[in-house]
């Protein structure tokens, strides 16, 4: 009988240690903000989702297409996103371009688009 008192007291105290006796606080503005702007990402490699589907939708083979880098600044009534990448150009030979856009903060939505080579 002592032995199930040991155990059962030990068992208790290991449950105890293991679970996170804070309450959960509330995110505030700032917090929500940057993690509604971060789903807008994809989360392996950093791409704009709606940007990189905005490209591929535009190359001569879309299957070509290499992500190299994104950037994203949030400038409040939109997000300014800057995207590096390599695609195949109409000879087949891999070029390097960048795309930048506003997108709308909460969607994600293209606002403003501006290509470069």
């Amino acid at each position: 009988m002592k032995y199930f008192y040991t155990v059962s007291i030990f068992i208790l105290l290991l449950l105890l240690s293991c679970t996170d006796l804070e309450p959960e606080r509330e995110p505030t503005p700032e917090e929500e903000r940057a993690e509604m702007i971060a789903r807008q990402f994809h989360p392996w490699d950093g791409s704009h989702i709606v940007l990189e589907r905005f490209v591929k939708s535009r190359l001569n083979d879309p299957s070509s297409f290499q992500h190299q880098s994104t950037q994203h600044y949030d400038l409040g009534e939109k997000v300014f996103v800057l995207m590096h990448y390599r695609a195949a150009n109409a000879f087949g030979a891999l070029v390097r371009a960048k795309i930048s856009i506003e997108a709308h903060p909460e969607s994600g939505e293209i606002l403003r688009v501006r290509m470069s080579e």
